[in-house]
């Protein structure tokens, strides 16, 4: 026969079943924490995991993927002439072909292309998604410079562009180095500015040493201008001079005192 459980027996009965309930639900919990807690570590690993990889696909795709090698004929050259073809200055440009243009530097391509000769300045501009734009500012003949016997064309830089010497250049005789060959071009270009167009068709040639300025003019009559300031001025005295007081030589160095002989 089983013998009744007292009341204060069933009691605790009862606190120790519940008691171990208790702890089985708290240990049930607990597993449940950590194994949500594992799996949002292995979804933020994965997503991490995807993450990186979509970024080097990325890298990949714009830095070093065909999809922005540059091609040659996707290559436009605004500015050029017969002088300089496009096709030359694509053809500078030819150990560029190929590189991604979101590596290209710029400055490098510029560089190229002002390797040319008769190419005086350029801008490069990436033209997408496997082009270029380059724009090129072509030397101008702006002076005949005497060499001995022989006129050849030159810039405003002083650099030899081939070919016979254009109609109403002035022809010049000027120093053969720097910084006077610099300082005398750009003295010549200002008087030369300054003449008026029936001065210009009496010009021979004007000399410069980069600090005075002789003007032979066609009838081997001279005129010593001096410094390149005040040229203006200069120009106005000197065709009053010319049409007023015949002279062999003309001396407008001051022009406020100017001189005849």
């Amino acid at each position: 026969m089983r013998t009744p459980l007292s009341s204060s027996s069933a009691v605790d009965a009862f606190g120790e079943r519940r008691a171990r309930g208790q702890k089985n639900s708290k240990v049930t919990r607990l597993d449940e924490r950590r194994k949500a807690r594992r799996r949002l570590s292995l979804r933020t690993l994965m997503s991490i995991i995807v993450t990186v990889l979509l970024a080097a696909a990325a890298i990949w795709a714009i830095f070093f993927s065909p999809l922005f090698a540059l091609t040659t004929s996707r290559i436009t050259v605004e500015g050029a002439n017969d002088v300089v073809p496009a096709e030359q200055v694509i053809a500078s440009v030819d150990e560029f072909s190929g590189t991604p243009i979101t590596r290209l530097s710029m400055s490098s391509v510029v560089q190229a292309v002002n390797s040319l000769t008769l190419v005086r300045d350029s801008q490069v501009q990436r033209s997408w998604p496997d082009g270029l734009t380059i724009t090129i500012t072509v030397r101008r003949p702006v002076m005949a410079e005497m060499v001995g016997e022989n006129a050849r064309v030159i810039d405003e830089d002083g650099v030899e562009i081939p070919g016979d010497p254009p109609e109403g250049l002035p022809v010049v005789a000027l120093p053969s180095e720097d910084p006077l060959r610099a300082q005398a071009i750009e003295q010549v270009q200002t008087v030369w500015a300054a003449l008026s167009s029936e001065l210009r068709q009496m010009t021979g040639k004007i000399s410069a040493d980069g600090q005075q300025l002789t003007i032979t003019l066609a009838d081997n009559r001279v005129v010593r201008w001096g410094t390149q300031d005040d040229s203006d001025l200069k120009s106005r005295v000197l065709k009053v001079l010319i049409d007023q007081r015949p002279a062999q030589v003309y001396d407008v160095s001051s022009p406020t005192r100017p001189v005849t002989s």
